[in-house]
């Protein structure tokens, strides 16, 4: 069986692309199409090559990836990525474009359920789904062996996590990142976590989520185009998923992205959804002893919506005979 090395969690951190600033756009030129699309034929960025396969799983779903090399290598391990909320595959831009790792392995990330160009003719999924889909999505791409292995930022990493609880055989070794797997609801949470360092920030940050799934979300905009308002993108996207010290290129590029995957009557169900998927998910904290496979947990120092007290804690769940855990340089894993 292949193992995953990565002495240095250099391989982990981004770089996006943005060439046009956000306020030198016009906005007037925005236009819907049947995918509640927003189109901007000004707008300039370097997007990652996706593809789509249709998968005959939640009565119809049309998943969207990206995998180098295409086809895959059957002789090669995978790396399965799965990125945070609202994000895409843009976010693991120098992973699948660095050659030390593409020559080696497989390397795919998948859209999950609700975000990027990923449909569903479900209207009410769930996190399991999500990993269930990915799964599928590995199956259609005839990777079914032992040499897989799973990384995923945020809410990806919880994801990742969760497919390897459901499908154990086939997960060689996880990567979470700047992750966090107790239930976001404090109440539910266990007694010794509630009064470590940063576990009310994370709780915070997930119930914060609850005025847009209740109120700005729960019903169809009549009369204006629907899309993510700038508070939330910035409130909880950029600053929360980057970290105060993202850049300007950075902060343009994902609220125009986020705009995009979001908008239109079919966004606003998919954001809401998946916003409710975050909020409401399980604890997945009682099962970690399940976990066998090897695991590297990499967070940032300064992380402010999951600390390193509770990540670290977290860790030490595992049932992992080799479980790692690094602290990285910065707020967030970015």
């Amino acid at each position: 069986m292949a193992q995953l090395n990565i002495k240095e969690p250099k391989y982990f951190k981004q770089e996006r692309y943005f060439h046009t600033p956000l306020e030198e756009m016009d906005h007037n030129t925005y236009q819907e199409d049947d995918g509640g699309k927003l189109i901007d034929d000004s707008l300039e960025m370097y997007n990652l090559p996706m593809q789509t396969i249709n998968l005959d799983i939640l009565e119809g779903t049309t998943v969207s990836y990206h995998q180098t090399p295409c086809p895959p290598n059957p002789s090669r391990p995978t790396l399965l990525m799965i990125p945070d909320l609202a994000t895409t595959p843009e976010i693991f831009r120098h992973q699948l474009t660095n050659h030390t790792l593409s020559n080696s392995m497989n390397l795919i990330a998948v859209e999950p359920l609700g975000h990027g160009k990923t449909r569903t003719q479900r209207s009410d999924w769930t996190n399991r789904d999500s990993a269930a889909v990915c799964l599928a999505t590995l199956d259609a791409l005839h990777i079914t062996g032992g040499n897989l292995f799973v990384a995923g930022l945020g809410h990806g990493g919880y994801l990742a996590v969760l497919l390897a609880l459901l499908a154990p055989s086939r997960v060689a070794g996880l990567i979470p990142m700047g992750t966090s797997l107790f239930s976001s609801t404090t109440a539910t949470n266990p007694p010794h976590s509630r009064n470590l360092q940063g576990s009310s920030s994370r709780d915070a940050h997930a119930t914060a989520l609850t005025p847009y799934i209740d109120d700005e979300w729960a019903h169809p905009s009549i009369f204006r185009l629907f899309e993510p308002s700038s508070s939330f993108i910035h409130a909880h996207i950029i600053t929360r998923g980057f970290g105060s010290a993202v850049s300007q290129r950075d902060r343009d590029f994902w609220s125009v992205t986020v705009r995009q995957n979001w908008s239109g009557e079919s966004g606003r169900q998919r954001a809401r959804r998946a916003c409710i998927n975050l909020r409401d998910r399980e604890d997945l904290c009682g099962r970690l002893g399940e976990v066998k496979c090897p695991v590297l947990w990499l967070h940032g120092e300064k992380d402010e919506v999951c600390s390193v007290e509770v990540a670290r804690e977290e860790v030490g769940l595992f049932g992992s005979a080799e479980k790692r855990f690094e602290v990285v340089g910065g707020e967030r894993v970015s």
